[in-house]
C-alpha cells in the first residue's frame, strides 16, 4: 500500500505562488540560481531576506503558456524561490517535507537518459506554440510541484516479478527464471528456495496488507540531492513514423514529439515503511515461510529497481539507476 505522509506540526503561514513566467524565464536563459537580493544586500533563505516566490512548476507545465521553454532550463533552487536544496518552502524543509519518520530508505542515482514518471497524465496545449510545448505528461507533486516517483509505481516494479500468473506470451522457463533470481538475491538456502508453487504467498507477504490492514508501507521516493548542474529536469524527444491522424505510417516523416525527464544525475530517496510488515516466519495456507531480515529486503528491492528500471520507456533506458 502506499500512503502520503502527513505534515505534523504547527500550520504553516500561506506562502503564494508565482505563476509569472517572465521573470523565471530570464533567470533560466540566464543560467543562473541567483535570487533577488532584498533591501540591506542578504539573500535567499540563509541571508536573513526572502527570496522570490516560490514557482509551482507542476502548475505552469499544465496550464500556463511557454512552461516548454522554461522548465528544461530551471534549477530546483529557481523553482523554490530558495538558496540551498533543504531550504524551506511554507516554512516546511523539502527534505522534512519529503521525508518519512522512522522508515527505512535507501538512494540511487538516475542515470543517461533519466527518468520519465507521468507519461499518461493529460498533456499540456498551447494552441500558439505547439512545436515547442510538451507532447506528453508528467507526475508533479500537487504541493510543491516538484518531481516525485509515487509509491504505487515503486510498489509495482517490485512486485511485477513476484507475480505468480503467467502473462499473455512469457514461458515456464521465464517464471522458474524470476524465481532463482528473487531466492538469490534475499539469500534462501535450499530449503527456503521460491518456487512457482509458493510465489503467490511470497507475493502476498510483501505486497498484500494481512486482515488487519498491516504490511509494508511504499512511500513516494523524492530528489535528495541535485546533478551537478542543479537542473532536475531536462526536455527529450521521441519521433514516431504517424500520419496526421495519428495513425502508424512507416514511409512518412517522424514526426517529433517533444516531453519532460527528470535529468540524469538526480539521487532518488526509496523509501518504506516496516513497522507493521511481518519480517519473521510468515504462515499462509499453512505453509511457513522463513523470516527476512530488513536488509535482505532492501537489497532485494534495489536490485530490482537498478535491473528493471523504473517510468515509461524503460526498453530504451529511461528510468535506470546506479548506487
Amino acid at each position: 500500500m502506499a500512503r502520503k505522509k502527513r505534515h505534523k506540526g504547527p500550520t504553516p503561514k500561506r506562502v503564494e505562488f508565482t505563476s509569472d513566467l517572465t521573470k523565471v524565464r530570464e533567470e533560466a536563459q540566464a543560467q543562473s540560481v541567483q535570487l533577488r537580493k532584498p533591501a540591506g544586500g542578504a539573500s535567499g533563505m540563509n541571508g536573513g531576506g526572502k527570496a522570490h516566490p516560490p514557482f509551482n512548476a507542476g502548475y505552469c507545465f499544465y496550464r500556463r503558456k511557454g512552461s516548454g521553454s522554461v522548465l528544461p532550463r530551471m534549477s530546483l533552487l529557481q523553482i523554490t524561490g530558495a538558496s540551498k536544496l533543504d531550504s524551506s518552502l511554507n516554512q516546511i524543509s523539502l527534505i522534512d517535507y519529503y521525508k518519512i519518520p522512522d522508515a527505512e530508505s535507501f538512494a540511487l542515482t538516475t542515470v543517461y537518459p533519466g527518468l520519465f514518471i507521468g507519461s499518461g497524465y493529460p498533456s499540456p496545449v498551447d494552441e500558439e506554440k505547439k512545436d515547442e510545448e510538451f507532447k506528453l505528461g508528467f507526475f508533479f507533486d500537487h504541493t510543491t510541484g516538484l518531481p516525485v516517483v509515487p509509491g504505487s509505481s515503486v510498489k509495482g516494479v517490485l512486485r511485477r516479478l513476484f507475480r505468480k500468473n503467467l502473462t499473455e506470451g512469457e514461458l515456464e522457463e521465464s517464471r522458474k527464471a524470476r524465481c532463482e533470481y528473487l531466492s538469490g538475491l534475499l539469500g534462501l538456502d535450499k530449503n527456503n528456495q521460491i518456487t512457482p508453487q509458493n510465489l503467490g504467498a511470497w507475493e502476498r507477504r510483501f505486497f498484500t496488507p494481512d486482515a488487519k490492514g498491516r504490511g509494508i508501507i511504499y512511500h513516494d521516493a523524492y530528489i535528495s540531492k541535485l546533478p551537478e548542474n542543479k537542473a532536475i529536469w531536462a526536455d527529450d524527444f521521441i519521433t514516431p513514423h504517424i500520419d496526421e491522424k495519428g495513425k502508424p505510417a512507416p514511409f512518412k516523416n517522424p514526426k517529433p514529439l517533444r516531453f519532460l525527464k527528470i535529468a540524469p544525475g538526480a539521487e532518488i530517496t526509496f523509501q518504506f515503511d516496516l513497522r507493521q510488515a511481518n519480517l519473521g516466519v510468515f504462515l499462509i495456507e499453512g505453509a511457513p515461510l522463513p523470516a527476512i531480515a530488513w536488509d535482505k529486503i532492501k537489497n532485494l528491492f534495489r536490485q530490482i529497481l537498478i535491473d528493471f528500471g523504473l517510468g515509461a520507456r524503460r526498453n530504451l533506458g529511461y528510468g535506470s539507476f546506479k548506487r
